[in-house]
């Protein structure tokens, strides 16, 4: 009789509550792979990994035939208190060096210089949360991630046809990440420090439905399961 204990495909251990013993199948929570004598049986017991998601406040969708796109504001995804907070004692130091500092020679002046261009970098992070777009585009050959109109920011272009995965995963305590799985089984972060959960699992399963990828559990994702 075939062993249900471990993956056919991957080899990863079979945990007990995916082994269904009395319909001879199991699952396999690092590749997805259902297998065993009674794997036909499968689609008849398991549950969908979630029910659909509806577009969250504030993203827009739009699919064609050839492209799918998805734009979403970073106001809405950071956490702008925190971008806030850093501007406001950045420009605090900067003007507590100003008075207390006074300019009297030439090396004083590239402190001076050396502060405010500081005091201006660390306000970059906060102009981006409040004017930057998310744009993720997707036809058959590519998948693209863009973010306009501040550069600077990671963009994204992947081959969609190697695609396996894309899942969600908790990055830091108040963060979560979007990730897609090549065909190679290497992982690539295609959106981080986002707060909002809805929003990557609703962009992992409009991806996943454009490119026919069925959706599957990946070890370590964000728990979504219905």
């Amino acid at each position: 009789m075939e062993t249900l204990t471990h993956c056919k495909k991957c080899g990863a251990p079979i945990p007990t509550e995916q082994i269904y013993e009395d319909l001879q199948f199991a699952q396999c929570v690092y590749c997805g792979l259902i297998f065993g004598p009674g794997a036909l049986q499968a689609s008849k017991v398991l549950k969908p990994r979630r029910k659909p998601l509806r577009s969250p406040t504030g993203v827009e969708t739009t699919s064609t035939n050839d492209e799918l796109h998805i734009t979403f504001t970073w106001l809405r995804t950071k956490f702008f208190w925190l971008e806030l907070f850093v501007f406001i004692i950045a420009w605090i130091g900067a003007g507590w060096f100003f008075l207390s500092v006074p300019l009297t020679n030439p090396l004083q002046a590239v402190f001076y210089g050396t502060v405010l261009l500081v005091a201006i970098l660390l306000s970059y992070p906060l102009l981006a949360v409040l004017i930057n777009v998310t744009s993720v585009e997707v036809s058959a050959k590519q998948l693209r991630i863009r973010h306009t109109p501040l550069p600077g920011f990671t963009q994204h272009a992947l081959n969609a046809r190697t695609l396996k995965q894309l899942y969600v995963k908790k990055d830091f305590d108040f963060f979560y990440k979007l990730l897609a799985r090549g065909a190679d089984n290497q992982d690539i972060s295609l959106l981080t420090n986002i707060r909002t959960v809805p929003l990557l699992l609703y962009i992992e399963q409009e991806v996943e439905k454009y490119l026919n990828i069925p959706d599957q559990p990946i070890s370590g994702e964000y728990n979504h399961w219905t």
